[in-house]
C-alpha cells in the first residue's frame, strides 16, 4: 500500500525590504502539476510573495526541480524586470 504524503512541496520567495517597491510578474516550475499563488502582503497594490507548489507530491522523482520567478522592480520611476 502507498502512503500519501500530507505536505506539498513549496517554493515560496517574499520580498520583505520597503526599500523599493516590487510586483511579481510570472512563475515557472517543472515540478509535477505545479500551482502558483501570489500575495500582496501589504496591501501596496503588489504581489510582493509568489510561491510554486507541486500538487502531485507522489510523482516527485527528483530532489532537484527548478523555479523561475520574475520581479517587476520600480526604479527611478521605471519597471525593470529581474530574474531571481
Amino acid at each position: 500500500m502507498k502512503t500519501r504524503l500530507s505536505y506539498y512541496p513549496t517554493l515560496e520567495v517574499k520580498n520583505d525590504t520597503k526599500d523599493y517597491h516590487i510586483d511579481g510578474s510570472w512563475t515557472w516550475t517543472n515540478m509535477p502539476d505545479p500551482k502558483y499563488d501570489y500575495a500582496d502582503d501589504n496591501d501596496d497594490g503588489n504581489d510582493d510573495e509568489m510561491e510554486a507548489i507541486s500538487r502531485r507530491q507522489d510523482s516527485m522523482t527528483t530532489s532537484r526541480y527548478n523555479v523561475n520567478i520574475y520581479w517587476q522592480v520600480l526604479v527611478d520611476g521605471a519597471h525593470k524586470m529581474k530574474r531571481h
